[in-house]
């Protein structure tokens, strides 16, 4: 431990010294970046696309640092022949490789972490300071969905969006619920037909009381103080004189109490330090195979495939699946399968980072064991690899 510590504050004394500044004024420069084509249809929804901008690009250029700063160190070891020093010392390869990741991993994060702080704590628009916006609240989504025609057939209703008529309702069966204030948010918006004019209208009851009359607008929240029962039952009633509301239904549920925002920040802060240190692991790992410019661009790639792992899957199934009706020839489908295979074994950062489930204020650790262990794994394989790369001897030595 103390060889590993030695080499981890030399990597961070040699790497980092007058670079810090350099990589606080990158990170600065994301978050002005974060600023240009900001476009969102009310305040809440711009403050959220912001912060999810800026702690993304933060995320990003800290990423990018870790990958430039553990490829550089052991890259620097093979080009001076240190690596050849270093056997004649009593140090392993595997302490060489730990090292130099640590010192790595700590230079780029002394570097980004005032600024993380600050995007998520302590600017004027940050996590903290919207904590009502961005608090966690538990969800509770209805249990039973009946919707009820205007001829007064019940349908149950399953999954996905519903249209209700003029003079159609829906109710929304809920469990039990502790006493106390909750928020029911009700997502919807007008359907109207080519032509149509009728705006939409609706009224909301809990309970049998009727609370809000809807009229415009596309979103509904009501504030509620429900004493403790066995169930709650909430129902829309469409107008007679309505046009088409179409309700998201997977997006309806009753909110509780905004939470601590300190279990958030710490997700987050766990998020970002399993990047960093993943990154650097590639860089480190790379250099001990290949030259120091190629190992940055084969991290760099799979950093970006790690970052849009989703959208990457979504393609390669669209392609696979013949979505919308056009067919792909053999070899094209046959790349695409392979391809989704190699990429769902990719960690995924967009989720390990945890940006997006903050930004709507869910609740933090909620099924996020899976991104953390598969990054992991990947952190403890690159680590292995380098260290068997740089225990190799070349040809020719004994």
């Amino acid at each position: 431990m103390r060889r590993i510590a030695a080499l981890a504050a030399a990597t961070l004394r040699d790497r980092f010294a007058g670079r810090t500044l350099l990589l606080a004024a990158a990170l600065l420069a994301a978050w002005f970046l974060a600023e240009r084509d900001l476009r969102a249809a009310t305040p809440d929804e711009a403050a959220a696309l912001r912060l999810e901008r800026r702690l993304t690009l933060v995320g990003w250029v800290a990423a990018g640092a870790a990958l430039l700063a553990g490829a550089h160190a052991i890259g620097s070891d093979r080009r001076t022949q240190q690596v050849e020093s270093w056997r004649a010392a009593p140090v392993t390869m595997g302490e060489v490789v730990v090292g130099r990741w640590l010192g790595a991993c700590a230079g780029v994060a002394a570097g980004a972490a005032p600024l993380f702080l600050w995007v998520a704590a302590l600017a004027p628009d940050s996590l903290v300071r919207q904590g009502e916006s961005f608090a966690p609240r538990p969800q509770q989504p209805p249990t039973r969905v009946a919707r009820t025609l205007a001829d007064g057939q019940v349908q149950a209703w399953r999954r996905g969006a519903l249209l209700l008529d003029a003079g159609e309702r829906v109710a929304l069966d809920f469990d039990a619920v502790a006493e106390g204030p909750r928020e029911l948010v009700v997502p919807w918006r007008a359907a109207l037909a080519e032509g149509e004019r009728r705006p939409a209208r609706f009224a909301l009851s809990v309970d049998g009381d009727e609370k809000l009359v809807v009229r415009g607008g596309d979103l509904a929240r009501v504030a509620l103080a429900l004493a403790p029962r066995s169930a709650h039952r909430v129902e829309l009633s469409v107008a007679a004189d309505s046009g088409v509301v179409r309700v998201e239904l997977p997006e309806v549920a009753l909110r509780g109490a905004p939470r601590s925002l300190l279990p958030t920040l710490l997700r987050l802060a766990a998020g970002f330090a399993v990047e960093i240190a993943l990154a650097a692991a590639l860089g480190a790992a790379l250099a001990a195979l290949l030259h120091d410019a190629l190992a940055t661009l084969g991290g760099a790639l799979l950093l970006l495939l790690c970052n849009l792992r989703a959208l990457f899957v979504e393609v390669a199934v669209a392609v696979h699946d013949h979505e919308g009706g056009r067919h792909a020839d053999e070899a094209l489908e046959s790349f695409a399968r392979a391809f989704e295979r190699v990429v769902v074994a990719l960690p995924d950062l967009s989720r390990l980072r945890g940006v997006a489930r903050a930004t709507r204020a869910e609740l933090p650790w909620a099924g996020e064991c899976g991104p953390f262990a598969v990054a992991l794994l990947w952190i403890a394989g690159a680590l292995l690899l380098g260290t068997v790369a740089l225990a190799r001897r070349p040809r020719g030595c004994r």
